[in-house]
């Protein structure tokens, strides 16, 4: 990869041209543990109305994304299969990829990195949107 131009040297401002861009975010509603409005909501039925929502504002077509990562802590199976129902349950196609990552801490950041890729010269970090792997993705955390 080519040396990355120092931020501002560009014109018009901070941004370069392979910065990434976040352009939405969305949360869940906050409920009281083990007795609140959602006690009776499964993870993926939450992680899919965040999705679905998200897709609804943005005004994406669920088959334009290149790739899904959600980041959890604690969950069975490492959130695999929670991710994934979640991701059908939001109308997103089989054909988008969908990976989970499993932090003690900054899960949802860390699912961040990984769709925004890595900018290095190892083949073994390959994928994201820095390498061209594909130009939307949907980090969740």
């Amino acid at each position: 990869l080519p040396p990355r131009a120092p931020c501002g040297s560009w014109p018009g401002g901070a941004s370069c041209p392979e910065d990434v861009v976040v352009v939405h975010g969305r949360r869940t509603a906050i409920g009281r543990a083990k007795r609140g409005g959602f006690k009776d909501t499964t993870p993926d039925e939450l992680l899919s109305a965040v999705m679905t929502a998200v897709l609804q504002d943005v005004g994406l077509r669920p088959e334009v994304l290149g790739d899904i990562c959600v980041g959890n802590v604690l969950q069975p199976g490492a959130g695999a299969l929670v991710a994934r129902v979640a991701q059908f349950l939001s109308g997103i196609p089989e054909t988008v990829p969908c990976s989970s990552v499993n932090r003690q801490c900054s899960s949802g950041l860390q699912a961040i990195i990984n769709i925004a890729g890595k900018q290095c010269l190892c083949p073994a970090l390959t994928g994201g949107i820095r390498n061209g792997s594909y130009d939307i993705g949907l980090a969740c955390g």
